[in-house]
């Protein structure tokens, strides 16, 4: 589960702009070939990184 808003007249459920980014950073940033086949937000936010941010991100 990610954090997520959801919508109450179609039921769907949308990430906003900036988790989506946070998420695509931080696989950008960690080791990703020892990962889990199936992990939560917080862990995945809390893989140590490689850099400290993302350097190609302009």
């Amino acid at each position: 589960e990610t954090p997520c808003i959801s919508c109450s007249s179609c039921g769907m459920d949308y990430q906003a702009d900036q988790t989506v980014k946070e998420i695509e950073d931080q696989l950008f940033l960690i080791y990703t070939k020892d990962l889990p086949k199936q992990l939560t937000y917080e862990e995945l936010m809390g893989r140590p990184r490689l850099l400290k941010r993302n350097y190609f991100d302009f």
